[in-house]
């Protein structure tokens, strides 16, 4: 019983500390990126790997696009981390699953992380990504406020763009927006 209880802590110190180690700028934008190409599909295998005890609560909605992106592999294998953990904790119930999707427009990849909660209400949606800023307070969901943050922070650096749409009740859908080659 303790094996699976420890596990699921050390994923959230390693969520903590990655976070952590990543927010010590939060005012201002990531200019130190070490860019290289990397497959989408290899990227979220790595993502993946991440997550040992929740692959069942992660659906991968159609194929992953077998295209290249250049960037920082870390940083965005944590941006993506972190919206799939956010789905996970604020999923409805236990055994509700998160869907993340890819779409390609022209030449922008759209990853699309989607969570079947209770939704982001209307007066919250510009402020989530505000450093330490918790929208919903009354539930019991631990964390900082910073997770958000940072997956702006890196799309951004990467000339991307995050796109959060939500309509209380019925779930939010987090969608990073980055060129491919």
């Amino acid at each position: 019983k303790n094996i699976l209880k420890l596990k699921e802590e050390i994923v959230l110190l390693e969520g903590i500390i990655s976070n952590l180690l990543l927010s010590d700028k939060l005012s201002t934008p990531y200019t130190d990126l070490e860019l290289s190409d990397i497959s989408i599909i290899r990227l979220m295998e790595k993502v993946k790997k991440m997550f040992p005890d929740t692959n069942n609560k992660i659906k991968i909605i159609g194929d992953i696009p077998d295209i290249i992106i250049e960037v920082d592999e870390l940083k965005m294998m944590l941006a993506i981390r972190n919206l799939l953990d956010n789905a996970i904790k604020y999923s409805a119930s236990a055994e509700e699953l998160c869907e993340i999707s890819f779409n390609l427009i022209d030449n922008l990849l759209n990853i699309s992380v989607k969570d079947f909660g209770k939704g982001i209400k209307k007066d919250d949606i510009s402020k989530i990504t505000d450093p330490f800023y918790r929208g919903d307070k009354e539930n019991n969901i631990k964390g900082f406020g910073i997770g958000l943050t940072i997956v702006k922070k890196v799309i951004e650096a990467h000339n991307g763009e995050l796109i959060i749409n939500s309509e209380y009740g019925n779930g939010s859908t987090f969608t990073l927006k980055i060129e491919y080659k």
